[in-house]
């Protein structure tokens, strides 16, 4: 979200990890973001991610930010972003719950 503090640090690319363990991180994918352009609005996504299973361990590693297309993190100086709010999501809904929900 857009604070109108330091915008040139929102993230707007992130890579993706799951985990069964904790140990051993995958590459699930990269999420980008059409980032808000004013403040208070909120990121969206461009894209989605889903992983080849149920993990039970998530990692997400910024990657770009506003104003630096990559993070250097070799460099302190160019490897940080402000913190975001993330929102996961589980959609497991089948024939059952639809016609649950529309009462039927």
């Amino acid at each position: 979200r857009q604070s109108g503090v330091n915008n040139g640090g929102d993230v707007k690319a992130a890579t993706i990890y799951g985990s069964m363990n904790g140990e051993f991180f995958e590459s699930m994918g990269n999420e980008e973001f059409n980032l808000p352009t004013t403040n208070g609005d909120h990121a969206t996504a461009k894209n989605n991610v889903s992983g080849k299973q149920a993990y039970n361990y998530i990692r997400f590693t910024p990657t770009a930010r506003r104003n630096h297309a990559t993070l250097d993190y070799t460099n302190a100086n160019k490897a940080w972003w402000n913190m975001a709010e993330m929102y996961l999501y589980r959609v497991r809904h089948d024939e059952a719950w639809a016609k649950e929900q529309l009462g039927i």
